[in-house]
C-alpha cells in the first residue's frame, strides 16, 4: 500500500505513514496462547466492522479485519468464530459500542443479548468523546504493527477516514465525516478506548487533551 500520497483531511495519515516508514506494516504472526481481542462497530442499515487484535507485551498487533453489511448479527458472530477455529486461537475481550444495549426492532433482543445467546460475551465500551477516542487510537498506533494481508481492507479504509471539509469556512471540521470508512475507524476506536483503562469516558472529567504520562507522536 502506498502512503506517499496522503488523502487530504485524512485523520490517521501521519500515523499510518509513520508505521509504513518504520516497517511496522508487515506480515504478523498470530501468537499461539495469546488472547485475540475484537473491536466492533455495529450497523443496522449499514456496515458492521470487526478488528482482531493481539496485545503482546506493550505491542498491539492488528491481525485481522472483517466488514460486511446487510447480514444478521449472528452471521458476524459466525465470522468471529471462524477466525478463532482457522487460526486456533482463544478470545479475550469483545469490545462493542456503548449503544449496543438498545433493542433490535425485529429480533426483540438487544445487540448485547444476541452475541451472548450465540456464545460471545461482549464488553460494552462506555460513551466517550469521539476526539478522545481518535486520540486513543493514535496513542495505540504508537505501539502497533499491522498485517497488510489480513488487514488489507481495514488499512485502506483507515487511510480514507477523513475530517469533514467545511466549504463555507474553507476549513476542516474537527469532526470526521460519516461515510464508507467510518465503521472501520469506529471499530478500532471502540477497541482502543475499551482496552485502555485510562481512556476518558463521558462524565469522567478527563480528556486526552490533558497531559498524559505516555507520549505519542500524534495524540493532541
Amino acid at each position: 500500500m502506498d502512503f506517499d500520497s496522503p488523502i487530504l483531511g485524512a485523520v490517521y495519515a501521519d500515523a499510518l505513514g509513520y508505521l509504513e516508514s518504520e516497517g511496522r506494516i508487515k506480515e504478523v504472526r498470530i501468537e499461539p496462547g495469546v488472547d485475540v481481542h475484537t473491536g466492533w462497530d455495529l450497523g443496522i442499515g449499514d456496515a458492521t466492522a470487526i478488528w482482531f487484535v493481539q496485545v503482546v507485551g506493550r505491542e498491539y498487533r492488528l491481525v485481522g479485519y472483517y466488514e460486511s453489511s446487510g447480514a444478521p448479527l449472528g452471521q458476524y458472530v459466525d465470522k468471529v468464530n471462524e477466525f478463532k477455529f482457522k487460526h486456533k486461537v482463544r478470545f479475550g475481550n469483545h469490545y462493542l459500542p456503548h449503544d449496543t444495549r438498545q433493542r433490535e426492532l425485529i429480533a426483540g433482543m438487544s445487540r448485547f443479548e444476541t452475541p451472548r445467546s450465540l456464545g460471545i460475551e461482549p464488553e460494552v465500551v462506555p460513551a466517550h468523546n469521539p476526539q478522545d477516542g481518535i486520540n486513543a487510537v493514535r496513542r495505540m498506533l504508537d505501539r502497533t504493527i499491522i498485517d497488510p494481508v489480513r488487514c488489507a481492507e481495514g488499512l485502506d479504509l483507515l487511510r480514507n477516514y477523513k475530517y469533514e471539509w467545511q466549504e463555507r469556512k474553507r476549513i476542516w471540521s474537527p469532526h470526521p465525516r460519516h461515510d464508507f470508512a467510518s465503521h472501520c475507524a469506529d471499530a478500532l476506536r471502540c477497541f482502543a478506548v475499551g482496552h485502555d483503562p485510562n481512556a476518558p469516558r463521558v462524565g469522567s472529567g478527563r480528556s486526552y487533551s490533558q497531559p498524559m504520562n505516555t507520549p505519542s507522536h500524534w495524540a493532541s
